[in-house]
């Protein structure tokens, strides 16, 4: 039979082991945390560079071509001066440009109402 001496004997020794377990739990968590502390982390630096773009220098200036527009409003302004009627301007209109009846006769009426100038 055991007595309440042995009870508390046993008890006091199942106490010990804990607690010399947590002590030693603590003691390495302690000393992780100390390492931790001692370490300095630095950011490693990235540096970025643009590329350099160089544009090349045009050889020579390049000379467009007039619009259909613009030469419509050429062609419109020489059969008017000519006196000239609008059938004569359209007909001009399909066999320079190359535009459809339909196509130069909506040209040829902007340039009349000043839409085109």
């Amino acid at each position: 039979m055991t007595t309440e001496t042995d009870i508390t004997t046993e008890a006091s020794s199942a106490d010990t082991d804990a607690a010399a377990k947590r002590d030693a739990k603590n003691a390495r968590r302690r000393a992780l945390r100390a390492a931790k502390r001692d370490v300095t982390v630095t950011k490693p630096t990235v540096t970025v560079t643009k590329p350099t773009v160089t544009k090349p220098v045009a050889a020579a200036t390049i000379v467009k071509e007039p619009s259909k527009k613009e030469r419509t409003v050429v062609i419109y302004a020489e059969v008017m001066k000519a006196e000239g009627s609008r059938k004569d301007g359209i007909a001009r209109l399909t066999a320079e440009l190359n535009l459809s009846p339909a196509g130069a006769s909506t040209y040829w009426q902007n340039c009349k109402s000043g839409t085109w100038s």
